[in-house]
């Protein structure tokens, strides 16, 4: 039988990180809630399961447009940052759940390790669309990803004698590819000639060397 982690063991370990008030993250601010879990990786891997099991709980006979396009999750339009948007995406996710009929809280382990992770840098963008056409829709005319896929969003430190271009590359979302669409991903990321569209392990981003230690810290394999 396939090895699976269940949803019920990350609320508990999110209330178990948070002792006093397990619904205190919610509610502060932005910047603080990057710096809130230690270690680093614990938080991304707590997000990514709840992206998976979200994602995993998709209406597949939707069209790549809308399916992974959750109304009820839709980032705000009038929002500070790009930290807030994001935890938003997440904080609507987290209660959503708990009152959808039939949501699965049950993921196989090897839906993580199939799937693939995005970089998408924002700020590189030049809106041209082409990723949207070759992928249906999945990516929009500004080359975003489908909020229910977003993990996280970083902001890396600004490095002397970085010219323009290679400090655009500082901010990025990092979003969860399911399985069965890595293909169509890949023909986007193959038409976006501002390479505004990355894998993880294709990118030079901090984040992918930290991502490279859970080999010994790993919360979502180690069961």
């Amino acid at each position: 039988m396939e090895p699976t982690f269940s949803l019920t063991e990350i609320d508990q370990l999110i209330r178990d990180l948070q002792p006093d008030d397990p619904y205190r993250w919610w509610s502060l601010p932005a910047w603080a809630r990057q710096f809130e879990w230690q270690p680093p990786l614990l938080r991304f891997q707590v997000w990514l399961a709840g992206t998976v099991a979200w994602c995993m709980n998709a209406n597949i006979n939707q069209s790549l447009q809308s399916r992974y396009r959750s109304p009820r999750i839709a980032p705000y339009v009038f929002i500070r940052n790009r930290f807030e948007a994001v935890n938003n995406v997440h904080q609507d996710r987290f209660f959503a759940r708990h009152h959808i009929d039939g949501f699965s809280i049950s993921i196989p382990t090897s839906l993580i390790s199939q799937g693939r992770l995005l970089v998408y840098y924002p700020e590189k963008s030049l809106g041209d669309g082409a990723a949207a056409v070759e992928t249906e829709g999945y990516f929009d005319s500004r080359n975003t990803p489908p909020w229910d896929t977003w993990i996280d969003y970083f902001e890396e430190p600004s490095v002397e004698g970085q010219n323009g271009w290679e400090r655009s590359e500082r901010y990025y979302l990092i979003a969860w590819v399911p399985p069965a669409l890595v293909e169509v991903i890949q023909r986007g990321i193959d038409v976006n000639p501002e390479q505004c569209l990355q894998w993880l392990e294709d990118s030079n981003t901090l984040f992918k060397d930290l991502w490279a230690e859970t080999k010994h810290y790993n919360l979502l394999n180690s069961k």
